[in-house]
């Protein structure tokens, strides 16, 4: 189901995914931002940091939402921070995000936005 026929079937819910969509589950096997897919990010970012201490280069392909959830943890920001970003200036499908290990900590050290 496309997010428009989702949101077209449950309208009742259009509040909570609007005010809380970190939180929001869609009906079915959903998961929400701040669960399930944070959790999978979060494993990613491990992962990340492993490769990284061993001088690899990461390279991820993902998702909006995952990239919502990405952002929160490399970043160490709260997710309703990241949203309310995205929600002021949304990162198109095609960016590459630059982020640096130090310290143990990623830092975001730039973004690549192709031409449109």
């Amino acid at each position: 189901m496309t997010k428009r026929e989702l949101f077209a079937t449950y309208p009742d819910q259009a509040d909570v995914r609007r005010e809380r969509k970190h939180l929001w589950t869609a009906p079915g096997a959903g998961e929400s931002l701040a669960e399930g897919v944070r959790r999978r990010a979060a494993a990613f970012a491990a992962q990340a940091q492993s490769e990284l201490r061993s001088t690899s280069t990461v390279v991820a392909f993902t998702h909006q939402t995952t990239t919502v959830a990405l952002r929160s943890l490399l970043e160490s920001r709260p997710l309703p921070e990241v949203l309310a970003e995205e929600r002021q200036a949304k990162l198109p499908n095609a960016a590459i995000l630059h982020y640096s290990l130090r310290d143990g900590r990623f830092t975001r050290t730039g973004t690549v936005i192709p031409p449109i």
